[in-house]
């Protein structure tokens, strides 16, 4: 399912400065930081995102493996094809959003100001998890072998 949202953006925003704006730092120190008992702050077991080069001064975010001067060693090689097949899984979930909702991809026909850009590709989001949970599986769950949660569940 498509759990986060923010925007919309006009078409030349940045990722860094979308990224930035959507303070999902915030949310991801509150997962990976905890508080003890004393009151002190220790950090949980490390978590990344795997994400795109442009968010590496982000928090809690992890990319492909860059090649120095040495070169990239067999290990990192092999890490970053098998992490670019599964970046690609985002792409999917926008693809089952235009695909059962095609007005979403219509870039002339939505103008920021002069219809609800944002609403209607919330909608579309919001519909296309629904018909997941309705037919119990979609592309993205097939992979990881994943039940969606029932109708119920996700409403």
């Amino acid at each position: 399912l498509i759990s986060s949202l923010t925007g919309p953006w006009r078409g030349p925003t940045g990722d860094w400065k979308m990224w930035s704006d959507c303070n999902i730092q915030t949310h991801l120190r509150e997962l990976f930081e905890t508080q003890d008992d004393d009151g002190i702050e220790r950090e949980r077991e490390v978590l990344y995102l795997y994400g795109d080069p442009a968010y590496y001064p982000g928090y809690g975010i992890m990319g492909p493996f860059r090649p120095s001067r040495r070169g990239l060693t067999s290990e990192e090689e092999a890490a970053n094809i098998v992490m670019s097949g599964e970046r690609i899984v985002v792409e999917w979930a926008f693809g089952l959003v235009t695909k059962f909702w095609g007005f979403t991809a219509f870039k002339r026909a939505h103008k920021v100001n002069l219809s609800p850009v944002g609403a209607y590709y919330f909608c579309a989001v919001l519909f296309t998890n629904i018909l997941t949970c309705v037919r119990r599986r979609n592309q993205i769950s097939d992979k990881y072998g994943l039940k969606p949660p029932s109708l119920e569940e996700y409403l």
